[in-house]
């Protein structure tokens, strides 16, 4: 058990209509977070209705039978607090966070936001224009056209994208959580209110507290706020990630930039949530940036930052060392990221290296859960995916356990031939030779202008 088990200890129960109930006491405080977590998610969505989970979670906050948007708002604001809410792939989140003294204030405000909105027939209309100013504006119909007929011939040109979708075929997880601009235009209210009523029951969330309260307080007014809720059917689960593609796989994007500047990703299908190969995964990402960070850029100057990390899901993840940098050192970045994968499956690196890594990686966990909010944060992963019999993870003695031969094995296993990627964007060409050319092609049209000129002139004294 390590020195910080403690933080990641957490009292749960689950009320008679199947909501769990997460209480974290942290007396002395004076706050409390709370947050009320659904698990569902852009992966359970398809082209018409990519963007819905996302389109919902904004209409809850627009009015119920009780309050209008203003005064959900200032129902949290009069007592001094904050609120706001998210969406991942696979769980939008809503948060409160007031003082302890009003904990009953903010599970009010959440089972009447999440469990009893209208879903207003007047605020969709103003939702979607905000999702689309969220988006960055629409692209137009045209533009629209253009990348609907990019993915029908295959034609590549959002990475990420298409890295993730390639890793995990069928499984959705490539799908824009913001959602497409054609499914956002024609989502009805009917599409919105079956989706709410299918993923929003009891059953289906999770209710996380932290702050200065004690557990069975948290209880018994979860218990008189939200057991009135009837539990409903649990829906189907999203698209599993599947297996591994068991081939190597290669994206190419080529389109006109600016200037000459490569954007490269390398990595493997790995481990999400569940798997205790997520922590040896962790310390090797470390130690790879730390490895690459010290040679492309302390000592050659070639980048300005490089990431190596594993992203994760609920079933599966990926890993990813990432890097952006000037086009004409492509190789040499590529070879020196390969060069240093190679090193961690073979073992070559020092008992120091591991070390540092692992305390680096102990000592940003402690920073980050300083607050109740992020500690409550914290256990919004594990909120995602563990049955109520088992124990939250003790995330400081895994990273803690992680030895050498840990970070060689999963080197080795996950970043074969058959189980790896490279991603590489580099322009089709830049505006200097598209002025270059566009010169170029002037020049030469210049003699032609030129003899056009002298004959319509000879024509006319002729």
């Amino acid at each position: 058990m390590s020195t910080y088990h403690s933080l990641q200890q957490i009292d749960r129960t689950i009320l008679p209509n199947g909501l769990q109930v997460w209480a974290k006491e942290r007396p002395g405080t004076g706050t409390i977070t709370a947050i009320l977590i659904v698990r569902v998610g852009a992966r359970v969505e398809d082209r018409s209705t990519s963007g819905i989970s996302h389109f919902l979670e904004h209409l809850l906050f627009d009015g119920t039978e009780r309050w209008d948007e203003g005064e959900i708002r200032q129902a949290i604001e009069r007592v001094g607090g904050s609120f706001n809410g998210w969406t991942g792939h696979e769980g939008p989140g809503f948060e409160v966070e007031v003082e302890a003294s009003h904990l009953a204030t903010a599970f009010e405000w959440l089972a009447e936001v999440v469990f009893r909105s209208t879903v207003a027939p007047d605020k969709i209309r103003k939702e979607r224009n905000i999702l689309f100013q969220e988006k960055g504006g629409r692209l137009g119909v045209l533009i629209n056209l253009f990348f609907d007929a990019c993915e029908r011939l295959g034609i590549i040109y959002d990475m990420r994208r298409e890295v993730v979708r390639r890793l995990f075929p069928g499984s959705r997880l490539e799908e824009y959580i913001i959602g497409r601009d054609r499914s956002l235009s024609r989502i009805s209210r009917a599409q919105l209110l079956e989706h709410y009523h299918r993923y929003y029951v009891p059953n289906n969330m999770v209710l996380i507290v932290v702050g200065d309260v004690t557990s069975a307080h948290v209880f018994a007014e979860a218990a008189r706020c939200f057991g009135g809720f009837p539990a409903g059917a649990l829906p189907a689960p999203p698209p599993a990630s599947g297996p591994p593609p068991g081939r190597f796989i290669d994206v190419r994007v080529r389109w006109p930039y600016w200037i000459d500047r490569a954007l490269v990703r390398l990595g493997a299908r790995t481990v999400g949530l569940r798997d205790k190969d997520r922590y040896p995964l962790a310390v090797l990402g470390w130690m790879l940036a730390d490895r690459l960070w010290t040679e492309l850029r302390e000592q050659k100057g070639l980048v300005y930052g490089v990431g190596a990390y594993n992203h994760e899901y609920t079933d599966g993840g990926y890993f990813t060392v990432e890097t952006d940098f000037d086009g004409g050192q492509l190789e040499t970045i590529v070879t020196s990221i390969k060069k240093d994968l190679d090193d961690l499956k073979e073992g070559r690196f020092n008992d120091e290296l591991l070390a540092r890594a692992k305390q680096v990686l102990r000592g940003r966990a402690i920073l980050s859960l300083d607050s109740n909010y992020e500690l409550a944060a914290m256990f919004t992963e594990p909120a995602l995916y563990l049955r109520p019999d088992e124990p939250v993870p003790d995330h400081f003695a895994a990273i803690e356990a992680v030895a050498r031969e840990d970070v060689q094995r999963v080197a080795q296993t996950y970043f074969r031939p058959d189980n790896s990627y490279q991603a590489l964007f580099r322009p089709a060409f830049t505006l200097r030779e598209a002025l270059i050319g566009g010169g170029a092609a002037l020049a030469a049209m210049v003699p032609l202008v030129a003899w056009a000129i002298q004959r319509r002139r000879h024509r006319r004294r002729s």
